[in-house]
């Protein structure tokens, strides 16, 4: 369409320049390179034996509180985390924690030691290619080795 402004014949810019509709900048949301295994860790808690067996809800739960405990203590740890996690991670008005992974992110069980759960950008665990492999090995991840070790 055409641009409002002293030049009535000035075309729009062109919208699907700001999005990438087909995949061809092999980057995702968050700027990952899509031919990459690897990914991005915030923060990694171990989840103590007694809750191994337990739901997502209660290792979110848990490792909300834990983060939290750890930004209390270490400063440089709460300034690098991003706005919306930080948010995120307070005590509620009666003291309790969020069973929910912070906004735009996801606690996520490594596959390779399920009793470690990871925050890292949900952009990356959603994310198409290789990174699959390293997240959910042969389409299985940390949580379900977790829940068949704790029976």
């Amino acid at each position: 369409g055409l641009l409002g402004g002293f030049n009535l014949y000035q075309y729009a810019p062109n919208t699907n320049g700001w999005i990438d509709p087909l995949g061809w900048t092999g980057l995702d949301a968050s700027g990952r390179p899509l031919s990459s295994s690897q990914y991005s860790v915030w923060s990694s808690v171990e989840m103590p034996t007694e809750i191994h067996g337990s739901g997502r809800s209660t290792h979110f739960k848990y490792a909300n509180e834990e983060l939290y405990n750890r930004t209390l203590k270490n400063p440089e740890l709460k300034s690098a985390l991003p706005p919306e996690v930080v948010e995120h991670i307070q005590p509620g008005p009666r003291g309790g924690f969020s069973d929910r992974s912070p906004p735009n992110h996801s606690w996520h069980h490594n596959a390779q030691s399920p009793k470690d759960i990871e925050l890292m950008p949900r952009a990356q665990h959603k994310a198409p290619g290789p990174v699959q492999n390293s997240l959910h090995p042969n389409q299985q991840g940390g949580f379900k080795k977790l829940q068949s070790s704790a029976c």
